[in-house]
C-alpha cells in the first residue's frame, strides 16, 4: 500500500500490509487510534519511493 495519507497507509500497516506512505507535506504522523502506525518505508516524495523501489 503506497499513500500520501498517514491514515490510509496505517490502517494497512495494521492488517498487516506492507506499506509506503510518502509524507509530501513533512508532517508528523497524526495520532490514528491504531495499534501498528510503523511504516515499512517513510519517504518525502513519489520519486524518493521510486529511487528506494529499485
Amino acid at each position: 500500500m503506497v499513500a500520501s495519507h498517514s491514515w490510509d497507509t496505517a490502517g494497512a500497516a495494521n492488517v498487516g500490509i506492507h506499506t509506503a506512505f510518502v509524507n509530501r507535506r513533512h508532517l508528523p504522523v497524526e495520532p490514528l487510534g491504531v495499534e501498528n502506525t510503523a511504516f515499512d518505508l517513510t519517504v518525502e516524495s513519489f520519486e524518493e519511493l521510486a529511487d528506494e523501489l529499485e
